[in-house]
């Protein structure tokens, strides 16, 4: 199979067949033996895009991830699109039948329960930088986006709500004084009155709204859950199961793709879902999603001219291509022989570096790695100008990371930053590896895949020969991808 430029999935038979209806597809199976629908969709700006469309059978994000897993192996795609529906918080912004775009997703899959019942959360997760450009720039293709919110697009009457069920008895006691989660039903009561209170509200057209959407493997009908999630996480503007499978599967050490959550709000969590509004949901995320691929915010890859455009024109290469072949032939050399690792470490860990370069040295007497780290400086050479130049010259530099690491100034500001700037220009590959527990939400690095991939620190493993092997091997795929690439 060829590359696509998009990859569309979908969990529900609901959501699938509402991304169908706008993608005719052709099928074909991947290597991985999964099938997709293929389509070739023409674009706003004259060009052919290749879109796959996949359905993953089971709800949640073990699932997920390893539908994207296939999806990345089989078709290599340049972004990954998960459409569907999803229930929302209460909100001024927007509401049934509106379309949320992720700029962020988190992960609430990792929980601990504490002695007295209380469950906590490990949230993890995040975003791609290209989605947040993307997400932080959608007014600006309001022209590609538009007619997405059209009656014709939609295909579906706006249902309504009956806002006489907040003077039900059974809804007064949930919003009496003293009642648990009163201020919740609170809100969700001027929320949907705030929307079809009025016969403007309640018959406009949907519109999307950017925000946070968190994912996990339960249903979440708890809105003690809920809350305690809005507690650390302010943003959250929706809940599902699958997306932060699909994340999780884009975070690879050479690469990491670009992954968006489309959701329709279905529900108002607090309130049992209408059938009417999960139809509406679905295909409100799915015209979102084609009015998304045809707008050219992702320039198509094979350059095909679509039959709105000139047939017989020949496209020249873009500014872009013209630099990746330049890249390409300066770094060929470069690639024939060790690929050279910069070992960003502090002095307090040397333990754990020496353990590395033990299970480096196998990589090295095959002459795949050439390792470097500060201790190799010999006397009479300036520190700064050595380590920069060889951190300049790394394809790979490893950060062992631990609170001594970050602790240190002259790692951070020599070493750390010279190293996320090469990451940045896309010179190098920087891949942390947690020594020690430490808080890395507020590092340059959070956004990268770090090792090992469960966030276990080296030193709480109880056979570290087994971490450190794991991690060499993680090492040795990254060298074998730079090499041939």
């Amino acid at each position: 199979m060829t590359q696509v430029d998009f990859a569309l999935i979908s969990i529900r038979p609901d959501e699938f067949a509402a991304v169908l209806k706008r993608f005719p597809t052709k099928v074909q199976k991947g290597k991985s033996g999964r099938t997709y629908g293929i389509a070739q969709v023409p674009t706003k700006i004259g060009k052919t895009c290749s879109v796959a469309v996949v359905r993953c059978s089971e709800q949640g994000n073990d699932a997920a991830q390893q539908v994207a897993n296939d999806v990345i192996n089989d078709l290599d795609p340049q972004m990954l699109l998960v459409v569907g529906i999803a229930g929302g918080v209460p909100s001024d912004d927007f509401t049934l039948g509106d379309v949320i775009i992720s700029t962020r997703i988190d992960n609430l899959n990792v929980s601990k329960r504490s002695d007295d019942g209380r469950e906590e959360f490990d949230m993890r997760g995040g975003i791609h930088p290209g989605i947040s450009d993307i997400t932080a720039s959608l007014l600006l293709y309001q022209t590609g986006l538009a007619g997405w919110n059209d009656a014709a697009s939609i295909t579906l009457d706006r249902p309504g709500v009956d806002l006489r069920q907040f003077e039900m008895d059974e809804f007064q006691a949930k919003i009496a004084g003293g009642a648990k989660n009163a201020p919740w039903y609170q809100q969700v009561r001027a929320s949907l009155t705030a929307h079809f209170g009025s016969e403007t509200n309640r018959t406009r057209p949907p519109l999307f709204e950017t925000g946070t959407i968190a994912s996990s493997n339960s249903v979440i009908r708890n809105i003690d859950i809920l809350v305690q999630w809005l507690q650390t996480a302010r943003t959250i503007l929706a809940v599902e199961m699958e997306s932060a499978g699909v994340y999780q599967a884009t975070q690879g050490i050479q690469r990491q793709y670009p992954v968006m959550a489309m959701r329709g709000i279905s529900d108002i969590i607090g309130l049992e879902r209408n059938n009417q509004w999960t139809k509406y949901a679905c295909q409100a995320a799915a015209a979102f999603a084609y009015a998304f691929v045809t707008a050219g915010i992702i320039t198509p890859r094979g350059n095909i001219p679509s039959t709105n455009g000139d047939a017989n024109a020949s496209p020249s290469p873009s500014q872009g291509q013209v630099r990746a072949r330049q890249v390409q032939n300066e770094n060929q050399e470069k690639r024939a022989g060790p690929v050279e690792v910069f070992i960003s470490y502090s002095e307090e860990d040397e333990r754990f570096k020496k353990q590395l370069e033990t299970h480096l040295v196998m990589l090295r007497r095959e002459g795949m790695i050439r390792p470097w780290h500060s201790q190799q400086i010999e006397a009479g050479q300036e520190w700064e100008q050595e380590t920069a130049s060889h951190i300049d010259s790394a394809q790979i530099i490893l950060l062992l990371v631990s609170s001594s690491f970050l602790a240190s100034d002259q790692l951070y500001e020599n070493e750390l930053m010279r190293a996320m700037e090469r990451q940045a220009a896309g010179a190098a590959r920087v891949v942390p590896i947690i020594l020690r527990y430490v808080d890395l939400e507020q590092t340059p690095f959070k956004k990268l895949l770090a090792l090992p991939r469960n966030g276990k620190p080296i030193d709480s493993w109880r056979n570290t020969d087994e971490i450190w092997t794991s991690i060499t091997r993680e090492i040795r795929q990254l060298c074998e991808q730079l090499r041939n690439r």
